[in-house]
């Protein structure tokens, strides 16, 4: 009797396992050859990495082993197949699912291609899973061994290319319609100021037209050409002059040139010295050459600068 019931529970024990092995079988999907050829020439893209995950035992081939990805599915692994995914560079965790739970972590770089190992252990009553990392020659060699699987995952898409930018076309040039430039008018020309003829001997300088007392005398001489300036008009009537004196007349505080006009730039028509006797118009013209007086030295006369004359 103990023996029946032993049978019996055999049984029953062998017809779980069974059912159990056809719950979980299923053939992975395959994807295309082109694909399959592809990925066997392993070769990264520059943005991303490569992930090689494959699976060569023939222990339970057709029992399906679910792999995921930082959580999300994969899809089932048989026996001699791989998948390949395009994985964005950082740490990501691969996991694989049977009779037990297996995971591996691992820090990925754009370029670069890693490879994992499903590896397929018998159980008790189901098979049990465990990952592996290995080199590339080990992991090209069993990837070259297995069929492509196609995965769920949808992997990172390329990127775009730059649009070329269009070449520019260089439009043909038309001349503007030639305009008349505008002409300034021309500036009206500045009368000359009259001059007194020479005196009779020939070193003597002309003496300018005398100008009315409220006249304001210009206190500034253009730039070449410059007018000629007349000479003040004649001084007041000077007191009686002190004995040996002629009236009017000041002495030179210091050496003085006589100019023709009343700038620096002008001929000098005599050097006269420190304490020469002058008589001086009182009234003075400035410019940036200096403050000028109007003075008759004998039968000279002309310009000289104001500090050469007393205060």
């Amino acid at each position: 009797m103990d023996d029946l019931k032993t049978g019996r529970l055999g049984v029953h024990a062998l017809f779980c396992v069974f059912a159990l092995t056809l719950a979980g079988c299923a053939s992975a999907p395959i994807g295309g050859g082109s694909q399959d050829a592809d990925a066997k020439r392993f070769v990264a893209r520059p943005d991303v990495a490569g992930l090689y995950i494959y699976r060569t035992e023939t222990i339970d081939a057709a029992l399906k082993i679910d792999l995921a990805l930082d959580g999300k599915p994969i899809g089932p692994s048989a026996a001699h197949t791989y998948y390949f995914l395009d994985v964005e560079p950082g740490r990501h965790t691969v996991t694989s699912t049977s009779g037990n739970s297996d995971s591996l972590d691992i820090d990925m770089e754009a370029g670069q291609l890693y490879y994992v190992w499903q590896e397929v252990k018998m159980g008790f009553l189901a098979a049990r899973t465990e990952l592996h990392r290995v080199d590339a020659d080990e992991g090209r060699k069993g990837v070259l061994e297995s069929s492509l699987a196609a995965a769920r995952l949808v992997p990172p898409a390329m990127p775009a290319p730059t649009p070329a930018e269009p070449m520019p076309v260089a439009a043909a040039s038309v001349a503007p319609p030639e305009t008349a430039e505008p002409v300034e008018p021309a500036a009206p020309s500045v009368p000359a100021m009259p001059v007194e003829p020479a005196a009779a001997s020939a070193a003597a300088i002309p003496a300018p037209a005398p100008m009315p007392a409220e006249a304001p005398i210009a206190a500034h001489v253009a730039a070449p050409p410059v007018p000629v300036v007349p000479p003040p008009p004649a001084p007041p009537q000077a007191p009686a002059a002190e004995p040996g004196t002629s009236a009017g007349t000041v002495a030179l505080v210091a050496r003085a040139e006589l100019h023709d006009q009343p700038r620096s730039g002008s001929p000098v028509t005599a050097a006269l010295p420190a304490g020469t006797r002058v008589k001086a118009d009182p009234r003075t013209i400035h410019n940036p050459g200096g403050d000028w007086c109007y003075v008759t030295a004998g039968d000279r006369s002309g310009w000289v600068l104001k500090s050469a004359l007393p205060d």
